[in-house]
């Protein structure tokens, strides 16, 4: 029977049933309370009043990557958890996660502060790679000024993670 069974060629394989993962990355480094000068007039009025609505008054860079997460109700945050799990984490010298729930993620990101003294962008990247190994995300979406002090340059970890099939989006507000 053992025999007839190998013969047939049944094969056993094991699939991920779950969602995959979208993870959001947000840079909580010093570098990200700078207000950037915009010489648009009318893209610096619109972002003011989207800022504004979405309840932040100044427009540094933290609080632009807050507002795109938190607009309209944490809308985008709400339509990615619709089809993903979604997972947060912050970076500024050791990555943390944030909650898993969307009221907590949104809370998480409305009482993000940038006061982290480094910012590792190309080691966070890796150690969100890391700690999703046996599930890689189908996305990582990065929110930051792109400036790395210490370790790993971000393009570095992002061709890594290319190479692990997994597509980085790099979002600079606006």
């Amino acid at each position: 029977a053992i025999i007839t069974f190998m013969l047939a060629g049944v094969m056993i394989t094991f699939q991920r049933t779950g969602l995959p993962y979208v993870v959001v990355l947000v840079d909580d480094s010093a570098s990200m309370t700078i207000a950037d000068r915009y010489s648009d007039k009318e893209l610096d009025e619109r972002l003011k009043a989207r800022l504004k609505k979405a309840g932040f008054d100044e427009a540094s860079r933290i609080n632009l990557a807050k507002m795109l997460l938190l607009e309209n109700d944490a809308d985008l945050l709400r339509r990615i958890e619709e089809r993903y799990r979604l997972k947060l984490y912050f970076l500024s010298g050791s990555e943390r996660a944030g909650p898993s729930e969307l009221r907590e993620l949104a809370d998480a990101v409305r009482g993000a502060s940038a006061e982290g003294t480094t910012s590792q962008l190309g080691k966070g990247l890796r150690t969100v790679l890391a700690d999703l190994r046996g599930t890689p995300p189908a996305a990582i979406i990065l929110l930051s000024d792109g400036v790395t002090t210490e370790g790993e340059p971000l393009g570095e970890a992002a061709a890594y993670a290319r190479r692990k099939g997994v597509p980085c989006v790099y979002l600079w507000p606006p």
